[in-house]
């Protein structure tokens, strides 16, 4: 790659004036070149020595960058030859080292022909740093010059040097290790008798010739300069002169690049920019907690997010070993850090942040970087569990993206109790709430009567019967599991089903069902009525049906839904008749059954095997209950003849008792016995 460079010379011509010029320049421009290219003050042209000029032509958008030589060969005293290359800002800060240029000045002659002077030419951009590396009484210079510079960086800075003394040199790798904004408008001339500035625009550094004791450099009244007169020092400055010295083998030019194109600043920030640098090649715990100093300290690296990115991945190697205000700013500034340096310490950086600052972990967790993203995702499945359950009152705000970040945070009963997500929101993060982990966590967990409706909506009645079913086995379950259980018994359809599987369901979990429902919610609408097939189940797994169940199957069997009258009576109105007859039937139970019972006349209503068996009798007539399943009915036959002679004072009751008698094998017991029953009552009527 090429860049252009113009150029023009200026020369005695009856008077200074140019001579030749590659460009046509702006007037004002113009002007300032014819200006800058005449003898620089009093007296300097007699001392024979070239010197450098470098200043910008803001309208023109070039850097100039001239020599200039005293012309004794010329009829007039005090004149000069001044050879000018011009190049594009644009341009300028494509080079490495600017200062290559000067191998092009030429020193003109006066029989000497003036035409190349007139054309541009091209120049090689260069891919590394060249340039000799400078003597020690020019690394002196340097270190003097750059202390003052960068040190006083609001005022001119000007210095005496002593004939002879060649420090051009020091000069240009000053201009060559600044930054290209900083570069193009730095103003510089190596020799000169008073203060060259122009038109408000002050010099950045000018060199007189003379002794210590010579004059100072004149500059005006509202101006004063600052004389550089000693070297200081300071870890910024040895960075700078090492730079200088040895430019293959140093690091700052790029990082002066870098940090120069995101900020806007001049001299000023020369001195933090290198301070920061000098930090950060130490490259342990101790320089990145200086370069956090030096962010924190100057205002104008603080409000640069470059800087602290650059900081906040020097960090990253050693992030192990971060305490106290190193570790708080890269918390604070993590999200300036790009993808690969996220994934390199991916786990130790999740753990960190989840112990600091969990909220910053989350919404690095959805950063608009891919990178990023996926480094804290896969480096946040390093977080321990009990780490993620403990900061979970800091991030309930944030529940959606934690589940998207940890999904096996939902198998946890402590998120669902600390955030009370909706099961809605947990399903669009990614969450099978069918799980059985997870449907287990939000049972023992969740509080709202809404969510733990909607999570029922969301996996259905069946799926969190059985799950209910399974916690009950745990004692600190079941003042938790009645909220689900009605929300469970909103739907009397999926109740029945479950009922109706023909799955051993327990008999707590039936007792809970049988305490949130009234006996002809389930509907029977075809085949087996669920409930007994519940209960049947039961039994033929070897489990006793609880006296309560009995009450409520009974009842059941009183109502108006259940297709299994008889098998719900062969199940349960023996025992609960007996109970009845031994005076031990619990108060509780018998409120709950008595208000199915038919009308019994007062002088009847303390017995309540009558009770029982004058309403078993009513409902076997009600139904015309078969033969086979009348005289199965019950196991007693002291009872079954109770029952017949119930059956017999009802209105129609004979008639009925006649029909279940024809069709029962007249030689089997209890067609014997209910022909007998019929025999008997007959001859007493």
């Amino acid at each position: 790659m090429t860049v252009k460079v113009h150029q023009a010379l200026h020369g005695y011509s009856h008077g200074h004036r140019q001579l030749a010029c590659s460009v046509t320049l702006p007037t004002k421009d113009a002007r300032l070149m014819l200006v800058m290219s005449d003898v620089s003050g009093p007296g300097v042209a007699s001392l024979g020595l070239p010197y450098l000029t470098g200043y910008p032509l803001t309208e023109s958008g070039l850097y100039a960058l001239a020599r200039t030589w005293p012309a004794p060969e010329m009829s007039r005293p005090g004149c000069v030859w001044t050879h000018t290359l011009l190049i594009g800002f644009a341009d300028l800060a494509t080079l490495l080292t600017p200062s290559a240029i000067a191998e092009f000045f030429e020193r003109p002659t006066m029989k000497g022909p003036l035409d190349a002077f007139s054309a541009d030419f091209l120049v090689k951009t260069q891919d590394h740093i060249v340039g000799p590396s400078l003597s020690s009484e020019a690394t002196s210079w340097f270190a003097r010059l750059a202390g003052a510079v960068y040190e006083h960086p609001d005022v001119p800075v000007w210095a005496r040097r002593a004939e002879g003394e060649d420090i051009e040199d020091a000069v240009l790798r000053l201009w060559d290790q600044q930054w290209p904004r900083l570069r193009r408008s730095f103003r510089f001339c190596t020799l000169t008798s008073r203060d060259r500035s122009q038109d408000g625009m002050p010099f950045d550094l000018q060199l007189t010739s003379g002794s210590e004791s010579s004059s100072h450099l004149r500059f005006s009244s509202t101006v004063e300069g600052f004389e550089a007169s000693s070297e200081s020092t300071g870890p910024w400055l040895d960075d700078l002169v090492h730079d200088a010295r040895f430019p293959h083998a140093s690091t700052l030019r790029p990082f002066l690049r870098k940090l120069g194109a995101d900020m806007l600043g001049g001299r000023e920030a020369m001195r933090p920019f290198c301070s920061l640098h000098a930090a950060l090649e130490a490259t342990d715990a101790v320089g990145v907690s200086e370069a956090v100093a030096r962010v924190e300290a100057s205002p104008v690296l603080a409000t640069s997010d470059l800087v602290k990115s650059i900081v906040v991945q020097a960090a990253m190697p050693n992030l192990t070993e971060m305490k106290g205000q190193v570790l708080d700013f890269v918390i604070e500034n993590v999200s300036l850090l790009p993808g690969d340096s996220v994934s390199r310490t991916q786990g130790q950086l999740a753990k960190m942040l989840w112990e600091r600052d969990p909220r910053r972990l989350l919404e690095l967790s959805s950063d608009s970087r891919q990178g990023v993203r996926e480094a804290i995702r896969a480096g946040a499945a390093a977080i321990p569990v009990d780490a993620v359950i403990e900061k979970l009152p800091e991030v309930s705000d944030f529940a959606e993206l934690l589940l998207t970040l940890l999904p096996a945070t939902a198998e946890a009963p402590e998120f669902w109790s600390s955030t009370n997500l909706p099961p809605s929101l947990a399903t669009r993060a990614g969450v099978d709430l069918s799980d059985d982990a997870v449907l287990r966590a939000m049972m023992l967990g969740l509080r709202a009567t809404s969510s733990i409706y909607a999570a029922v909506h969301a996996v259905g009645p069946l799926a969190s019967l059985d799950c209910i079913q399974r916690l009950l086995a745990s004692s600190q379950f079941r003042d938790r599991a009645l909220p689900w259980l009605r929300a469970v018994c909103a739907d009397t359809n999926l109740v029945a089903e479950f009922l109706a599987r023909g799955a051993a369901p327990t008999a707590e979990l039936l007792l809970l069902l049988a305490d949130n429902l009234e006996p002809d919610a389930v509907p029977n609408d075809l085949g087996a009525d669920p409930w007994y097939t519940a209960l049947e189940t039961l039994v033929n797994a070897g489990g006793d049906v609880p006296f309560e169940l009995q009450v409520f199957a009974f009842r059941r069997a009183l109502g108006r839904r259940s297709r299994s009258v008889g098998e719900l009576l062969e199940l349960v109105f023996e025992p609960l008749h007996q109970t009845a007859e031994q005076g031990a039937f619990p108060e509780d139970q018998w409120r709950r059954l008595e208000v199915a019972l038919p009308w019994t006349p007062f002088w009847q209503q303390w017995d309540r095997a009558i009770r029982l068996r004058r309403a078993a009798a009513r409902k076997c007539f009600e139904l015309d209950l078969d033969a086979e399943t009348l005289t199965n009915l019950v196991r007693s036959d002291e009872l079954f003849l109770q029952l017949m002679e119930e059956i017999w004072e009802i209105w129609g009751g004979l008639r009925y008792l006649r029909t279940v008698s024809s069709s029962l094998d007249r030689y089997s017991p209890r067609g014997r016995l209910l022909r007998q029953f019929l025999k008997r009552r007959s001859a007493l009527t």
